[in-house]
């Protein structure tokens, strides 16, 4: 009698296992099928209250093979999904703000998980994208706060635009051998990232000290902004920065571009308190006036206008290979000091340098050929400029308002546009032709 009791409690046990593992198998209810290729695509109207859902394989005798667009987006307290491997595509916002959504499986049946397929899944600690997987799109785990793992199959050819934004617990990733072009801004507010690592038979990225680069390092893709360190030298050979590569980067405070670089791609440096910068005049733009003391401009064709202007704290200006400097590109800036100007400078326009207080040291090379109208106006604490000999026009109160300015031009006669208003009392404020000292 003991021995059927046993067999009969064995069985009975046995047959709660079955109809358990049974249970976790069973297709949740509520799901919606559309047609979809050569199968159905799956989703749900209403799952808001769901902690559990389990996408079935078939449904009318054909394979589920997609996720719907926005199939599962509104189901904010699931905590698992089950996919199945029938499944070759997430679609575009898939399991969008599915916020407590802890960990899923992708199959190896995907072959594409679309844009902002689970964006905003708080939650979501690690992901595993398998080497079916050809494409990840934009946003696709875009403010996943809590990812803190991501591996990523070699199969994988394109990633797209700002695929891991936002991702805050990210600490490092690597980039398979075979991704041929990835979007701008792919690690953006990553704010723990230290090190983007590059597989080494990759044909088309690289990675220095963490930072992502094209294979030929001509193009600075991303700066991982969780490094702690204070300054970045960028490589003599890149030649462009790409949008919202150091944006974040809250330790960086000085920074140093070759003026090789003709291309700095939008807020490449948005949130970085640099103080410190040596960059070409195309960088000027992307890089905060509220931060910066002392900037050495070593390149480009132009500096626009109003690139400084109302600029606070700007100290210190060195300006080297730069052409031309735009109207009122320093206009007001109240703390500056000095300006050096170096060659290749040929035009300085009207009220570049205007209401600039305190600055007292100018240095203008040989190469300028013009000052404009009130260039250096009210700029009070000059005490002297020296006028190179290949100055051509000067014109209107280029030096008005500079009480203190003693003017010594190099050359013998008067450039096209001098006038009383170079400075109004000529007896107090008088000019040295040919001047040939220091």
């Amino acid at each position: 009698m003991k021995r059927i009791c046993t067999l009969f409690l064995m069985l009975t046990v046995a047959t709660l296992i079955i109809l358990a593992f049974a249970s976790c198998d069973k297709a949740t209810e509520g799901l919606e099928f559309y047609e979809y290729e050569d199968g159905y695509a799956a989703s749900i109207s209403d799952g808001k209250f769901l902690d559990k859902i389990v996408i079935p394989k078939e449904h009318n005798g054909k394979s589920v093979v997609a996720i719907s667009k926005r199939g599962f987006s509104g189901c904010e307290n699931a905590v698992t999904i089950s996919i199945p491997n029938t499944v070759k595509t997430i679609d575009e916002g898939a399991f969008q703000n599915c916020y407590k959504l802890e960990s899923i499986t992708i199959p190896s049946s995907v072959t594409v998980i679309g844009e902002s397929a689970f964006k905003g899944c708080k939650a979501l600690k690690s992901i595993e994208i398998p080497s079916s997987v050809t494409s990840i799109d934009k946003s696709a785990f875009s403010n996943c706060r809590e990812l803190t793992s991501i591996q990523i199959g070699d199969t994988v050819t394109e990633i797209g635009a700002l695929a891991f934004e936002g991702c805050t617990a990210l600490e490092n990733v690597t980039i398979p051998r075979n991704v041929n072009k990835i979007g701008e801004g792919v690690f953006q507010g990553c704010t723990k990232l230290t090190s983007i690592s590059v597989d080494e038979s990759s044909e088309s990225y690289a990675s220095e000290n963490g930072v992502l680069y094209n294979k030929d390092m001509t193009a600075l893709i991303q700066y991982p902004i969780g490094k702690k360190e204070f300054e970045f030298v960028a490589p003599a050979s890149i030649t462009s920065v790409g949008a919202y590569a150091f944006a974040g980067g809250s330790a960086l405070t000085k920074l140093s571009l070759p003026g090789t670089v003709t291309s700095v791609g939008e807020k490449a440096f948005d949130g970085c308190p640099i103080e410190n910068a040596v960059a070409p005049a195309c960088a000027i733009k992307e890089i905060s006036q509220d931060t910066i003391k002392t900037f050495e401009i070593n390149g480009g064709e132009k500096i626009e206008k109003n690139a400084f202007r109302n600029c606070q704290f700007l100290k210190r200006v060195t300006i080297t290979g730069v052409k031309e400097i735009g109207d009122s590109a320093f206009y007001n800036c109240a703390s500056l000091r000095s300006a050096a100007l170096g060659e290749g400078l040929e035009i300085i326009d009207e009220y570049a340098f205007k209401g600039c207080v305190y600055l007292s040291e100018v240095t203008l090379p040989d190469s300028l050929k013009t000052i404009g109208a009130s260039a250096f106006k009210d700029c009070n604490r000059i005490a002297k400029i020296i006028i190179p000999i290949n100055v051509e026009t000067i014109d209107m109160y280029a030096f008005e308002g500079c009480i203190s300015i003693r003017i010594y031009c190099r050359a013998a006669g008067k450039p096209s546009g001098w006038n009383k208003w170079w400075n109004s009392d000529s007896s107090k404020y008088s000019v040295t032709w040919r001047y040939a000292g220091e």
